[in-house]
């Protein structure tokens, strides 16, 4: 336990984390000279970063903020069968995952996961004993609308928020743990 707060601590200082300030000021917790450019580009970040607690006023994002978190993996998903009910209807239901990224503050990037289904439960999605999409063309298009509606490039019409999203998803990974099954 202390070995992992030492390197926590290590890695929050080398990062310029725990401080903030005027941009382009240079950080002052022994980051050699790091900027706040740096601190902001920071690679390190928590899955999730999210901390959710009945009594918390705000997002629930303030510590990780508080620490210098700037990436979020967040802990759900984007599944197919979830955003695309009926797998032979070609309606998405985006209430879910626009609430979740909408949420997420300005400053802490995104890395989004994309899945057809959780891999614990079958819900007709993927090829029985795979991760592979059931139907190829249909999942192809759920991965095309989905990155479409989260890229804040405001171009189509289904964009999330009319393509106004201060955490546009520039990165997105694709299931996980695939030999978990």
């Amino acid at each position: 336990m202390k070995m992992t707060i030492v390197l926590f601590l290590f890695l929050l200082t080398a990062c310029g984390g725990g401080g903030g300030g005027d941009s382009g000021a240079a950080a002052t917790s022994g980051g050699g000279g790091l900027t706040t450019q740096d601190y902001e580009d920071s690679p390190f970040g928590f899955h999730p970063a999210l901390v959710t607690k009945a009594f918390y006023s705000d997002s629930g994002y303030i510590d990780a903020q508080n620490i210098g978190v700037r990436w979020n993996r967040p802990s759900k998903y984007a599944f197919w069968f979830k955003v695309q009910p009926v797998i032979n209807n070609p309606a998405y239901t985006w209430d879910e995952y626009d609430t979740l990224y909408g949420n997420i503050p300005e400053g802490i990037n995104i890395l989004a996961n994309i899945a057809t289904e959780p891999g614990r439960e079958d819900f007709g999605y993927e090829i029985q004993d795979s991760y592979l999409p059931i139907d190829q063309d249909k999942y192809t298009a759920f991965v095309k609308a989905t990155v479409e509606r989260y890229d804040g490039d405001g171009i189509g019409e289904e964009d999330f928020n009319g393509g106004v999203f201060p955490n546009p998803i520039k990165y997105w990974q694709v299931d996980n743990e695939p030999n978990a099954r």
